[in-house]
């Protein structure tokens, strides 16, 4: 992954650079920004330059370092990511490590769901367990393979459990001189204080390819808003049945993508009605049903959003996506046929 692949964020290229031209690096920085931001790519990217033998700046692309990088082969930089809690005989990253290596090449902007997918189970959450921090303190015991850093990349450290951020916090309380980490997440706020408080925090924000996939993205949630709506509305039983059925089969990570996207498409509808200018919309198309469906949403609307907050906990505890969803969806109906109360 090269940096000039990734668009926008110059403050941030900038600062990569000038730390290694300056050889003042951080020992431990935190890289994060809100979903669909390329924390990983800016992170790899990063990881290359400060790898490098042959710039003081960028990544030449060419030598060795480089190009181990490249295909995520360099003895000295190490992936820490999520993994499913559904083996216990694997349950460290090296154990994914091809399947990881393969996924990112092909895609440098991999989502968290799709990660999922690869790895064969949608519906587990993931996980960084505590035996990923004992695998983590043999490798970082070693000394450099070449005469530099030993770096490492975590992707989606708000996955770790106490236990995991409790030994992450030892390592940044006590580092080794030639070990760099590159701590990278969308939920900054899961992080515990005491491991955001020892990271330089670099916020990552959207480019314009990441933003015509969330585009992608909000047209298949809004296709699936718009027939749960209609359908709750009627109050049509097997249209209802057809699209639990739909949603049940996307996997958790998407049923919680298209529960939080629901939650945004309620709260424009409120805003819409407050004549608010800070509509969240993607498309045209959104604002329009969003014009269209606002006089449903009215003296319900605390209900409606407290019953998809209550759904998207219990899809987050594995509860019965196909229960949740067949009673959450009745109890939106019910909300949608309340007449307004002047």
């Amino acid at each position: 992954m090269e940096l000039n692949q990734i668009q926008s964020n110059e403050k941030i290229k900038t600062l990569f650079l000038s730390a290694k031209k300056s050889k003042r690096i951080p020992h431990a920085q935190l890289i994060f920004g809100e979903e669909d931001t390329p924390i990983l790519p800016l992170a790899w990217a990063y990881a290359k330059i400060l790898l490098c033998k042959n710039n003081d700046d960028d990544a030449c692309g060419t030598c060795a370092s480089c190009l181990q990088v490249k295909k995520m082969i360099h003895p000295d930089l190490h992936w820490v990511f999520p993994i499913l809690s559904n083996n216990k005989n694997k349950n460290i990253s090296s154990f994914y490590m091809k399947e990881f290596r393969d996924a990112l090449i092909k895609n440098p902007f991999l989502k968290e769901n799709e990660w999922y997918n690869i790895i064969g189970s949608e519906n587990k959450q993931g996980f960084i367990g505590v035996s990923e921090a004992l695998d983590l303190t043999k490798k970082i015991s070693l000394k450099p393979y070449y005469n530099g850093f030993k770096i490492v990349i975590f992707w989606l450290a708000d996955k770790m459990n106490e236990s995991t951020s409790n030994k992450l916090l030892k390592f940044l309380e006590e580092p080794n001189r030639d070990t760099i980490f590159l701590i990278t997440t969308h939920k900054k706020e899961n992080l515990l204080p005491t491991i955001n408080s020892r990271l330089q925090s670099i916020k990552v924000e959207h480019n314009k390819k990441l933003k015509e996939a969330i585009s992608t993205t909000n047209d298949e949630n809004l296709n699936y808003f718009k027939i749960w709506a209609r359908s709750c509305y009627k109050l049509d039983f097997l249209e209802i049945s057809d699209w639990v059925e739909k949603i049940s089969g996307l996997g958790r990570e998407n049923q919680k993508s298209f529960l939080k996207y629901s939650l945004k498409m309620i709260r424009s509808c409120i805003l819409l009605q407050q004549n608010s200018s800070h509509i969240y919309t993607a498309s045209n198309e959104e604002q329009e049903f969003i014009k269209k469906f606002s006089p449903f949403i009215n003296n319900n609307s605390v209900k409606i959003i407290s019953y998809i907050e209550a759904a998207f906990s219990d899809i987050i505890r594995n509860g019965n996506s196909k229960i949740l969803l067949t009673d959450l969806s009745l109890k939106f109906s019910k909300q949608l046929r309340i007449k307004k109360i002047s």
